[in-house]
């Protein structure tokens, strides 16, 4: 019982300290790591917190993911470093109500400090906004019954799914924060002024997704925006190396493509011990 009331306490310490991470001075920029040790990398080089990617889960077992298996291993990420760990949910991995609320208070007891929670569907359509405002609010009565300082970011996808219409994802974000989300999350807007106005007419920290052509992090912050994730990105990255590691090593016979910028075997099994 000692050590489930400790282990509680630290997972409220990181909460607390994940929330802290978005009132500045700087800006948030938040790893999408997939396994241990992709986040032991990441933990190790620095940085404050780390962000699970659903979809780097998903890739990294080579086929889709039900919730058993990503709850399993969105715990060992957070069980392997120090520092907080936020999990991507997508939408809650239940059509019910009550399934969503179970796999929250799933998470909260597997160390999360924040949440990620979508609107959109795989075939780029959106839920209705009021539904997502029900999850939202049955979420928020979670973590209040709890006494946990769960990070609720609420994604909309309006910039995923094609009409790009600022004033749609305004409304839905003002509605998502006024159902008890404590940050907003648009992955796909990119123009500076359509972010600006977002951080303007939003009163809760704004994350923006790093795609290409999104503004610098200093930019980002200038407009407004609090938060930068990474999401599946650096997961994306790896495999376009080690693709062309392949490629290298079939083509030419090149051991040199890997060779020559390896991590060292020591250094390799310390990440994995």
């Amino acid at each position: 019982m000692k050590q489930e009331n400790h282990a509680t306490h630290h997972a409220h310490e990181r909460a607390e300290r994940f929330r802290t991470l978005h009132e500045g001075p700087e800006i948030l920029l938040l790893p999408g790591v997939w396994d241990v040790v992709s986040a032991r990398i990441f933990a190790a080089e620095g940085f404050p917190a780390l962000g699970t990617t659903s979809a780097g889960i998903c890739w990294s077992v080579g086929r889709e993911h039900g919730w058993p298996a990503f709850l399993e291993a969105s715990k060992r990420i957070a069980d392997s470093v120090p520092i907080p760990v936020s999990f991507d949910i997508e939408s809650g991995f239940s059509d019910q109500l009550e399934g969503i609320v179970g796999h929250v208070s799933q998470v909260i007891d597997a160390g999360a400090c924040g949440i990620n929670i979508e609107d959109g569907f795989a075939d780029g359509t959106l839920v209705d906004p009021q539904r997502h405002v029900e999850r939202l609010e049955a979420i928020r009565t979670l973590c209040k019954d709890r006494d946990y300082p769960l990070f609720i970011n609420a994604r909309t996808d309006v910039f995923l799914g094609g009409s790009e219409d600022l004033g749609e994802a305004i409304d839905r974000c003002n509605r998502y924060v006024d159902a008890g989300a404590d940050g907003v999350f648009v992955p796909g807007l990119m123009n500076g002024s359509d972010i600006a106005e977002i951080a303007k007419e939003v009163a809760v920290p704004v994350n923006i997704y790093a795609l290409p052509g999104v503004p610098s992090p200093a930019m980002l912050l200038q407009m407004g925006a609090r938060r930068i994730s990474l999401g599946c990105g650096p997961q994306q990255s790896a495999l376009a190396h080690v693709r062309s590691l392949a490629r290298s090593l079939k083509d030419h016979g090149d051991y040199r493509a890997f060779t020559d910028n390896w991590m060292s075997y020591e250094d390799a099994e310390q990440l994995c011990s």
